[in-house]
């Protein structure tokens, strides 16, 4: 296990996509303050409108994307060069290189989930002159988003394991990523919708008073729909990025992080018993 350890994070060091998401999601960063400072000089108000520190931290989604390129590169490189059955050959056990190919996975997410984020809040930090959230929720906030990272490198390594196609791979996980992304939208844009409209009354240009009374929305989310759109908000790790961007954290924030790691086991589990049976012929 130790070699296997020692080999894959030799060829991440080396990797240069991997070099490549560094610099990309560095890059978007610094864009990400420039733009919010650009704004903020442009149309002034409060400077917490502008930045704010869940605007760093919830960026996982984009973490998601960028991860599912690497994951699925580097586990169809494997496949592709042939040093997938060569672990084997020498006498290293299916399990061992899961679990070796879920560390270096993982790491690279968490790298380049760091980077993103030292980047926006050191940069927000110069352009903004201080933070706006208390130092405490901060970290705390910082390491629930570690665990939702975790979680999607644990989703998206059995798909990246289970085919042998680098293509195939690296096209499947990055529609998977996509797939949340969609999802989570739809749940958070379902979850938001007023069960009624209020009634109003505006003046129009010509000096006419137009009324519009209180009416049901017809595109409210209620019963057992809302039920599950609730459970995935709670579960998915997409849902759980958004919840940190959007500061609609749950009453007891334990939720997240026990179903981001209730996610890792899962996906972990069904990964390894998967790998452990797949034909590597």
């Amino acid at each position: 296990m130790n070699k296997l350890l020692r080999a894959n994070f030799t060829r991440l060091w080396k990797n240069k996509v991997f070099r490549g998401c560094i610099i990309f999601m560095f890059l978007d960063a610094v864009n990400t303050v420039i733009s919010q400072y650009m704004s903020f000089k442009k149309y002034g108000g409060e400077k917490e409108l502008y930045f704010y520190e869940n605007l760093a931290l919830g960026q996982t989604v984009a973490v998601s994307i960028i991860a599912a390129i690497f994951i699925g590169l580097f586990i169809g490189t494997e496949y592709s060069n042939g040093t997938m059955r060569n672990k084997l050959l020498i006498g290293h056990s299916r399990a061992a290189i899961y679990f070796s190919n879920l560390a270096v996975c993982v790491a690279a997410a968490i790298l380049i989930h760091v980077v993103y984020v030292a980047t926006t809040l050191i940069g927000g930090l110069i352009a903004f002159g201080s933070f706006f959230t208390q130092s405490d929720v901060l970290i705390k906030l910082f390491a629930v988003s570690l665990i939702v990272v975790t979680a999607f490198a644990a989703m998206l390594l059995p798909i990246s394991t289970l085919i042998p196609s680098k293509s195939a791979g690296v096209t499947t996980v990055i529609m998977f990523s996509f797939v949340l992304m969609m999802l989570t939208m739809i749940i958070n844009g379902g979850l938001n919708e007023p069960k009624v409209y209020e009634a109003y009354t505006i003046i129009d240009a010509s000096g006419e008073e137009i009324s519009e009374p209180e009416m049901e929305n017809p595109f409210y989310v209620g019963g057992i729909q809302r039920k599950i759109y609730e459970a995935l908000y709670d579960i998915v790790p997409t849902c759980h990025a958004a919840r940190i961007q959007l500061d609609d954290m749950p009453e007891n924030p334990a939720v997240i992080p026990l179903w981001s790691s209730a996610v890792i086991v899962v996906t972990t589990a069904v990964g390894a018993v998967f790998f452990r049976r797949k034909d590597l012929k």
